[in-house]
């Protein structure tokens, strides 16, 4: 039996050059099959590359339009707040200000704000921290200076009403200062 198996190879219908030519061909079609498979491949990872950059692009744009928004934002409550600290110290100094319900100066909004303008610059997010904590100073005080009845506690919270509101202008003065210091450049 294995004498007719090596006889039909090596005599039979099939010669041993063509098993050969045959396994070459064969060999040469999958070797083809595999060159193809893989070209596929390239061509798709490279537009998965392209679209995966331009999707990088758009979202950096995004990002980008964002920090412009949420910056102008914080640059308009930063400069209703000293418009309102000078209205607030007018008021105060021309004495209407006693009998009226303390007006909150320091927005609720302000550490949002604080972290905006530190993901812009760390010193001007340390000086927006700082500001803030000027304008709680005076809205503390303000709001003790309305509650108080005895004139000595009136006048002495007047004082302190009259530096917090100075010291929270200054404040706000450096910080948009700096600000448009750090946007010029």
């Amino acid at each position: 039996m294995i004498h007719d198996f090596i006889w039909f190879f090596t005599t039979g219908r099939f010669c041993s050059s063509w098993v050969q030519a045959v396994a070459g061909a064969a060999s040469l079609f999958v070797s083809v099959a595999t060159l193809l498979a893989l070209w596929r491949y390239v061509l798709d990872t490279r537009s998965l590359a392209k679209s995966s950059a331009e999707q990088i692009r758009i979202m950096q744009e995004d990002r980008a339009a964002i920090e412009r928004r949420n910056f102008q934002y914080a640059l308009d409550t930063l400069y209703r707040v000293r418009e309102e600290l000078e209205i607030y110290m007018s008021l105060f100094v021309g004495g209407t200000n006693k009998g009226l319900k303390p007006h909150k100066l320091c927005p609720s909004n302000w550490a949002d704000v604080a972290s905006t303008l530190y993901a812009f610059d760390l010193e001007v997010g340390k000086l927006a921290v700082s500001a803030g904590s000027e304008l709680r100073a005076v809205d503390f005080t303000a709001k003790a200076y309305d509650m108080a009845h005895e004139l000595s506690r009136i006048v002495e919270l007047g004082k302190d009403v009259a530096g917090a509101v100075e010291k929270a202008k200054k404040r706000c003065k450096e910080l948009a200062d700096l600000l448009a210091v750090k946007t010029s450049l």
